[in-house]
């Protein structure tokens, strides 16, 4: 989809500012004690970054920065959530836009990524969107950005998911707050990197609309969290007896669901490598990609989880 350039007027910033404004502000987060903030990585000399690091470059700092805002915050309950599901649009429609946008565009859309994930998960938004934005971006390039994903992505369709492997995680996993301060950062790392994890398996199959239509969000939720981790059919159904949770699931649809989620990612990776060879014959240079992340560990639900 083509997206169209916002005029920004007096908000753009010209490359010659970018290196004593980046001074200032990672002097300021130093003097707040805020010495990990992403907000003192974000000004890049971005005229010296080429168009092919321009997408890997915005997102590892750009996510960050709106990991920072949250902590900022102070807002604990669903930040790991709005993170995934901002995680999840951002790299949807980056990779979509990645020869359109330009490094402020980047920041524009993971920003928007953001208020949008922030409303779907409670109905709320961050109370004051200008104050979130770099100065060099506009609230009209943001509104702009906000339009064009409400317009073309199922929010709700993606997140319910999310959700359902969220509640499904704390059912799943023991409760470690009694134990050590190592094991209650243990499982919590551990719930994190899975719901990263099954969050870009829904994200496979929403995209992918013969799945999608064929298998309610619950069901896909629960066909991601089995293609991330192996546990045992007869523990979860015993778990959701102990809780008195009625689900009349379908496991056979689930191992379906599973398998059609396994099989788009080995599809989505053949379509990767044919469309960076591709590329590289035609431009010279790679086009960057989103592609899953492998996570390796190894997890017995009787016990604690353990990375590997």
């Amino acid at each position: 989809m083509a997206r169209q350039p916002s005029n920004r007027g007096s908000d753009d910033i010209s490359n010659g500012d970018m290196k004593p404004l980046q001074r200032l502000r990672m002097a300021t987060s130093i003097v707040a004690g805020d010495t990990d903030c992403s907000d003192a990585n974000i000004l890049l000399p971005f005229g010296e970054v080429g168009r092919a690091d321009c997408f890997e470059t915005s997102r590892a700092s750009v996510l960050g920065d709106v990991e920072a805002i949250l902590r900022r915050r102070g807002r604990r309950e669903g930040s790991t959530k709005i993170m995934v599901m901002a995680t999840l649009l951002f790299d949807q429609y980056s990779t979509r836009w990645a020869h359109e946008f330009n490094p402020v565009d980047y920041k524009l859309l993971a920003l928007g990524c953001m208020c949008i994930a922030w409303k779907q998960c409670d109905g709320s938004k961050p109370s004051n969107i200008k104050a979130l934005l770099p100065k060099w971006c506009s609230v009209k390039g943001l509104s702009e950005v906000m339009r064009q994903i409400s317009a073309n992505i199922d929010c709700a369709r993606v997140a319910c998911p999310i959700a359902a492997v969220d509640d499904l995680l704390r059912l799943l996993l023991p409760d470690a707050s009694g134990g050590s301060e190592e094991d209650t950062q243990l499982v919590q790392l551990f719930k994190t990197r899975v719901l990263r994890r099954a969050a870009d398996l829904i994200k496979l199959a929403v995209v992918d609309r013969s799945i999608a239509s064929s298998f309610s969000p619950f069901i896909i939720a629960l066909g991601s969290l089995r293609a991330s981790v192996p546990f045992d059919v007869k523990y979860v159904e015993s778990l959701f007896e102990l809780h008195g949770l009625d689900l009349s699931l379908e496991w056979d649809e689930v191992a379906e669901c599973s398998t059609c989620i396994v099989e788009h990612i080995s599809q989505s990776r053949l379509l990767t490598e044919k469309k960076r060879k591709r590329s590289k014959r035609s431009t010279g240079h790679i086009s960057v990609q989103s592609e899953s992340v492998e996570i390796v560990y190894d997890v017995t639900f009787t016990g604690q989880p353990r990375l590997v």
